[in-house]
């Protein structure tokens, strides 16, 4: 005779009703009372001989991780908000600055190779000018005035 346990469907209803009071109202609560359920459920379904209970386990780890991280990094936010600002601000306006500068010399290094070849035939000014434009980076476009 098998024994089917039939408390496992409750359980996850349970987690996702915690889960879903965490998403409408985040506080450390509900990741506390995610965790303990969570914990409890998943050591109980891991030693069900079912592979869907298994599988059911495996997502509730899943489940609290990622909410137990989440909520790590809304504290973060919430306590050390112009720290945070600061850093993103700043390694943003590093990233900007080397786009800049590649930007500017490219566009010298595309002015050079425009001075070099001006006074060829218009074929080869269209070929060496279409090696120098790369297909990577801010776009960068050249005007050909005769």
């Amino acid at each position: 005779m098998i024994h089917r346990s039939r408390w496992w469907p409750g359980l996850l209803i349970v987690l996702a009703l915690v889960t879903g009071e965490w998403l409408r109202q985040p506080a450390p609560a509900w990741v506390w009372l995610l965790l303990g359920l969570g914990v409890v459920g998943a050591v109980m379904l891991g030693r069900q001989p079912s592979w869907v209970t298994r599988l059911a386990a495996l997502t509730v780890v899943a489940l609290m991780a990622v909410v137990a991280l989440t909520q790590l990094r809304l504290n973060a936010i919430e306590h050390g908000w112009p720290e945070l600002r600061e850093e993103r601000v700043t390694a943003a306006s590093r990233r900007l600055s080397g786009d800049l500068r590649a930007a500017f010399f490219r566009t010298v290094q595309l002015a050079e190779t425009a001075a070099r070849t001006a006074d060829r035939e218009q074929v080869e000014v269209f070929a060496s000018l279409a090696a120098a434009v790369s297909s990577s980076g801010p776009e960068i476009s050249v005007a050909v005035l005769e």
